[in-house]
């Protein structure tokens, strides 16, 4: 039995790794996967795939704590140094601040800049986690990129889009057609204007779909909001 149960997690584990799409509808099976896991985090702490798994199982647990889940990505990070410890610091320290705590904010920003010194150039502008849409009603905002299916390429924007909340803010800078940056809860989201937004729209209030990259905050969709 115990046998069969490790070679589910190990499937489940690589089709993780692999971007695969893994469907956590059921409660009780997240549960089990995220007491197994904390089973071998017993034992090594520092396992990156083991908090990970963990991770994507907890937060959509009505039990999700953001106090236990920092702690353990805490220990992640001071043990290996794994650049995702500094990005999921980042992001949930980024829940942390939406849901009032200020002192949060240093937190992010500090991880950020860990992370875009660690991260590789061909997926530093990645988002691998977004803001999920409170129609899902999660204890823990957040929607894995794995579970928006393709990317569309008529729309340039994930063919799943349904499962993303969208977030305000305001437009603090439009340097080109191609960069600009919009201020939300005291930090910058980068977010591309093109033909949409020009530089008579600072100040102006936006809505979008949030993503969380290696190099910060970046901000997909964006529309006035009127």
């Amino acid at each position: 039995m115990l046998h069969t149960v490790c070679g589910v997690l190990g499937t489940i584990s690589a089709a993780l790794q692999r971007h695969r799409v893994v469907r956590w509808r059921r409660k009780g099976t997240a549960r089990r996967i995220a007491e197994m896991m904390l089973e071998n985090l017993a034992e090594n702490p520092g396992s990156g795939s083991d908090v990970r798994l963990w991770l994507r199982a907890f937060r959509i647990l009505p039990e999700f704590t953001l106090s236990e889940s920092l702690e353990r990505v805490g220990t992640w990070a001071i043990l290996s140094e794994d650049i995702d410890a500094y990005y999921y610091l980042y992001v949930l320290h980024y829940v942390h601040l939406a849901r009032g705590a200020l002192a949060s904010l240093t937190e992010v920003r500090k991880n950020i800049e860990i992370c875009r010194r660690k991260a590789p150039p061909l997926i530093s502008k990645r988002s691998f986690e977004w803001w999920a849409s409170d129609s899902l009603s999660r204890p823990c905002p957040l929607v894995h990129h794995s579970e928006l299916s393709g990317w569309e390429r008529n729309s340039d924007f994930w063919s799943n889009a349904e499962k993303l909340g969208y977030v305000d803010g305001v437009v603090d800078e439009i340097r080109s057609p191609q960069a600009g940056s919009i201020l939300m809860n005291g930090l910058p989201v980068f977010f591309v204007p093109a033909r949409l937004l020009s530089s008579t729209d600072v100040n102006v209030k936006v809505k979008f779909h949030l993503g969380f990259s290696y190099e910060g905050l970046r901000a997909w969709n964006v529309q006035r909001i009127s």
